[in-house]
C-alpha cells in the first residue's frame, strides 16, 4: 500500500505530533543532599573490592589513595560536589571496611554467598516460567513446543523440559 507519494520529511510529521509531546525534554537528574554520599559510596565501594584484590589484599594505603582519586571522579560529575573532607571520609570508611573484611577467604565466601543468591533467583524464574508454560499449555492444547518457545522467547528443549514437569 502507498499511503503517500513523496517521502515525509521531519517538519512534516511535527505537525501530526501534539504540543505536549514536542516540548518534552528529559531533564537530568541532580544528585543533592544524602544521595551524593550514597552514589559515592555505592560506586567507590564496588571499585574498592576489585582494587584491593587487584593488590593481592595487601598495602591498606594505596588502597586509600586508589579509592579516594576514584570517589573525587566521581564527586566531580556533581553540579554540587561535596567538600574534599566528606569524600575523603567516605573514601577512609570504604578502604578500612574492606581490609578488614575482605581477605582471600573472605572474598571466596563472598562469592559463595553471591553465587548462592543468584541460584535461588534464576530457580524462582525457572519454577515461574515453567508455570507460566504449563498454563499456557492447559488453555491451548494444540499449541506446539515450537510455537511456545516462540511467544515465551525461550528454547525449544527449555519448553519441552518445563512440560515434561523438569527445571
Amino acid at each position: 500500500y502507498v499511503w503517500h507519494e513523496k517521502a515525509w520529511g521531519l517538519t512534516e510529521l511535527l505537525d501530526y505530533i501534539p504540543n505536549k509531546i514536542q516540548s518534552w525534554k528529559p531533564q537530568p537528574e541532580e544528585v543533592i543532599g544524602l544521595g551524593r554520599n550514597c552514589t559515592v559510596f555505592d560506586q567507590a565501594r564496588v571499585y574498592a573490592y576489585a582494587e584491593w584484590r587487584r593488590l593481592k589484599f595487601e598495602d591498606q594505603d594505596r588502597l586509600l589513595t586508589a579509592v579516594y582519586e576514584y570517589s573525587m571522579n566521581i564527586n566531580l560529575s556533581f553540579r554540587v560536589p561535596m567538600q574534599d573532607k566528606e569524600v575523603l571520609c567516605i573514601a577512609r570508611s570504604i578502604s578500612r571496611w574492606t581490609a578488614r573484611h575482605m581477605d582471600a577467604a573472605g572474598m571466596r565466601e563472598w562469592h559463595r554467598e553471591q553465587n548462592r543468591k543468584s541460584v535461588i533467583i534464576r530457580k524462582a524464574k525457572a519454577d515461574s516460567k515453567a508455570e507460566e508454560i504449563r498454563a499456557y499449555k492447559a488453555e491451548y492444547p494444540m499449541a506446539t513446543v515450537r510455537e511456545m518457545a516462540a511467544f515465551f522467547d525461550c528454547a525449544i528443549g527449555s519448553v519441552s523440559k518445563y512440560l515434561k514437569g523438569g527445571l
